[in-house]
């Protein structure tokens, strides 16, 4: 996998609690097991820095009056290999199970050749 982008709009910081799951090719257990939505795009204590631009993840919209983020995160330097299948799974519940919460994602990778 490459990159990754995701757009959440939430009632409270806690929506953010959210470990991810990384599932490579099957796996029963995952592989990558996190420690909160915001430590995943390499930022922390719920974006507190607010908007800015690394080379590899960045976050373009901080509006907490509107309760919208947007993140971004690059695995040039990381990449997660997969040949079959690939899960991404951010956590809802526990501490972070809250309602009128919106989740909108998308992820890229880039291959050199066609698969059969």
């Amino acid at each position: 996998m490459a990159n990754t982008w995701d757009t959440v709009r939430l009632s409270s910081r806690r929506s953010l609690e959210g470990d991810e799951f990384i599932y490579v090719d099957g796996e029963k257990e995952a592989s990558i097991i996190g420690t909160g939505t915001e430590d995943y795009f390499s930022s922390g204590w719920y974006y507190i820095t607010g908007e800015y631009a690394a080379p590899y993840h960045g976050v373009t919209i901080k509006d907490t009056d509107k309760g919208r983020i947007n993140t971004y995160r690059w695995h040039i330097e990381d990449p997660i290999p997969f040949e079959k299948s690939f899960t991404f799974i951010i956590e809802h519940g526990g501490t972070n199970d809250m309602p009128n919460v919106e989740y909108a994602s998308v992820a890229f990778w880039y291959q050199t050749h066609p698969h059969p």
